[in-house]
């Protein structure tokens, strides 16, 4: 049986409040999904569209309070209203797969040049990363260093040495072969079974 949206726990809107102009949305879980007293998640608005913030437990039991990252978003959600919600990780996964205007292309992996900056202090750490993800890397350019990616749902490596193709979109994200044809190509959100919501 296929997983659905109705499975997951949902936030109902009790009252909106605003800060600085930015809506504040406070609520009730009908089955509270996290026990931190403040975590990163998905509200869904409609079947594809996904507001992603911060839900913060409050001091009545029960009682949640939902700020969106994006401040310049006007008010989605209604009092009296109950919306679907996912945690961060699995949020992030849904959108790739439930998004139709996200186009992915099949593709081989190749290699890219990669960076590595050396700490600024004894001690410190090294930072690395995809010198085609930034404008003007720093430090050492290292031909050929990234090495490989990882399926954005899954976490399987897409590389030379392993699984040689896999699908990519605009913004850098890769999807194996395998979640593909299970997930995106059905619009599917059946990995949720396997994770925690």
């Amino acid at each position: 049986m296929a997983f659905t949206l109705g499975q997951l726990p949902k936030f109902t809107v009790t009252h909106i409040t605003t800060d600085d102009g930015c809506p504040i949305y406070l609520g009730t879980f009908d089955s509270l999904p996290r026990s931190d007293s403040s975590w990163t998640g998905y509200v869904c608005v409609e079947e594809t569209r996904f507001v992603i913030g911060c839900f913060f437990r409050l001091a009545d039991v029960g009682a949640v309070r939902f700020e969106t990252w994006d401040k310049t978003l006007p008010s989605v959600l209604e009092v009296g209203s109950s919306y679907p919600c996912l945690d961060g990780i699995s949020g992030e996964r849904a959108t790739l797969v439930l998004d139709p205007t996200r186009q992915w292309q099949r593709r081989e992996f190749e290699p890219e040049d990669a960076f590595e900056v050396e700490p600024s202090q004894p001690g410190g750490a090294r930072r690395w990363g995809k010198a085609s993800q930034h404008e003007k890397p720093q430090g050492r350019i290292i031909p050929g260093g990234w090495q490989h990616e990882h399926c954005a749902i899954c976490w399987a490596t897409i590389a030379r040495y392993a699984a040689t193709h896999g699908y990519w979109s605009k913004d850098d994200t890769w999807i194996c072969e395998s979640c593909h044809e299970r997930y995106v190509l059905p619009r599917s959100i059946d990995f949720m079974e396997q994770s925690k919501i």
